[in-house]
């Protein structure tokens, strides 16, 4: 489980590890953020995560759950734009280091990446959309399938002053569409948070039957994409 924004201070993140249900172990990015601005907490006896790159705006692991063994990266982006791309850098970096194995990203990014994600008035392309899908294609990653709601944030307001925004998303690579083809990404009601939590699923279908095929728009990028689709 990540949980982003907790505002808990270095001087109190032991005292609230302590509250973890009996067992369960946690890793913050405390030396990296004052504020602690990601945990990832887990039960060792259902799943095991391992830490591989802490940074403050990410949190890189290894999981496994049963016989699943996939990258997990846990994001909570910067509001400037100028230290988003140390995040932008940082993930682009990964995916290299994680390119043979499924790799999920999740997270509030806090950047949109198409006009629709946005309410009322379609805002024109800023220049944090354009380099966040710009991270995204040199990542070679894309969107999971979602479902609730579409706007990840709102301001909490009623009537004109309403304004919600998808911020918050998750996306995976080649390899994890390929091993969790029939996984979705959930964005529930939000409820008293002005953010709704993105929970993903792992519940293999029993019904028999071939796999969905899943189009990566990032295919298109690649030189040989065209010959390659007539060879087939």
């Amino acid at each position: 489980m990540g949980l982003l924004e907790t505002r808990v201070r270095t001087r109190n993140k032991d005292r609230v590890a302590r509250g973890l249900p009996s067992g369960w172990k946690s890793v913050t990015n405390h030396a990296q953020s004052l504020l602690g601005r990601i945990w990832v907490i887990w039960n060792p006896s259902s799943v095991q995560f391992t830490v591989i790159d802490l940074s403050h705006q990410a949190i890189h692991g290894s999981l496994i759950i049963g016989k699943s063994v996939f990258y997990v990266s846990i994001v909570y982006d910067s509001c400037d734009y100028r230290d988003r791309r140390n995040l932008w850098e940082n993930l682009i970096h990964h995916s290299s280091r994680f390119s043979g194995r499924p790799w999920v990203i999740l997270g509030d990014f806090n950047v949109s990446r198409f006009p629709m994600e946005h309410s009322g008035i379609r805002p024109m392309l800023s220049k944090s959309t354009v380099e966040f899908n710009q991270c995204i294609r040199k990542c070679k990653i894309e969107d999971l399938q979602q479902t609730g709601h579409l706007f990840s944030w709102s301001n909490k307001r009623s009537g004109a002053g309403t304004v919600a925004k998808k911020i918050g998303r998750a996306m995976g690579n080649w390899y994890w569409f390929k091993e969790f083809s029939d996984l979705q990404a959930h964005f529930p009601p939000p409820g008293i948070s002005d953010h709704s939590p993105c929970i993903l699923a792992f519940q293999r279908s029993n019904s028999p039957g071939v796999r969905p095929f899943k189009y990566l728009n990032v295919w298109a990028s690649n030189p040989s994409f065209l010959s390659v689709v007539e060879e087939v």
